[in-house]
């Protein structure tokens, strides 16, 4: 037995009171609150905005209903964009809401162009991100503030953990230390938000279990690899595993979420 272990430290009232106060919510943040920095930057019905890698536009649908903005959304997924714009037109929105497919490494609007740009859960997955951060700011008024959520590696992310982030989901910018260089170098760090897990813990304190039925699926997928593999092929399971961990991994303080207020200065 390890001189390290004792079983009466284990067994002990004081490590209950542990448990006990981890049953307690802290009251953690939610990502939904980006809507309401968005709001606190200005962002109001006279405001367009540039929602950059914005999948099927569900943030940017929340966007525009928070702040009454008019919202340019720009993806690089053909299958995201058409699903975008068709969950648009059923939201009766195409007045105020256009999604049209593009990349943030060339974005398809003139210089100085937004009131404010919003960018969530995308600069993580660009291999070139000096070139997108530099797009992001070209595109947005001087004195105009850019919002962006980003996920990031914690020093619990162990290197093999991180390549397989890379090669299966391509999240090539996963060290905060270079985002908060990148972004520091482009535009004034108006704030910065270290999120962590919250975002998650918030929708599981609120009844949402998809963290719980990813981690029920992750484990079905590793007990019985060799038959999803034989069905579904190696690829296509590599990507849906590690896709089930990135939740997983931020609950788990392996992966963090961060938010940043940044402002183009004149």
């Amino acid at each position: 037995m390890s001189t390290d272990f004792h079983p009466e430290d284990h067994y002990s009232p004081s490590v209950g009171d542990v448990y006990d106060a981890a049953e307690i919510s802290r009251g953690p943040l939610s990502t939904e609150d980006i809507f309401d920095m968005a709001a606190t930057c200005g962002v109001g019905s006279e405001s367009l905005v540039l929602d950059i890698g914005c999948a099927n536009g569900g943030s940017t649908r929340k966007l525009q209903a928070r702040t009454g903005c008019t919202v340019e959304g720009v993806d690089y997924v053909d299958f995201l964009v058409q699903m975008g714009q068709a969950e648009t037109r059923d939201a009766g929105l195409e007045h105020k809401v256009n999604i049209q497919q593009g990349t943030i490494l060339d974005i398809p609007f003139a210089d100085e162009h937004f009131d404010f740009v919003f960018c969530r859960d995308t600069l993580s997955v660009i291999d070139d991100l000096p070139r997108a951060i530099s797009e992001c700011k070209r595109v947005l008024k001087s004195g105009k503030f850019m919002l962006v959520y980003v996920t990031q590696a914690t020093n619990l992310l162990s290197a093999d953990e991180a390549a397989d982030f890379r090669r299966n989901l391509g999240c090539f910018s996963l060290d905060a230390d270079i985002m908060d260089a990148r972004l520091g170098d482009a535009f004034t760090v108006y704030k910065r938000i270290v999120m962590g897990s919250q975002g998650v813990q918030r929708r599981v304190e609120a009844g949402d279990d998809e963290a719980l039925r990813n981690l029920l699926k992750i484990a079905r997928l590793d007990t019985w690899r060799d038959e999803y593999v034989m069905a579904h092929g190696q690829r296509n399971y590599e990507i849906a595993l590690a896709d089930l961990k990135w939740q997983v991994y931020m609950l788990l303080g392996k992966l963090q979420g961060l938010i940043y207020v940044l402002q183009k200065q004149g």
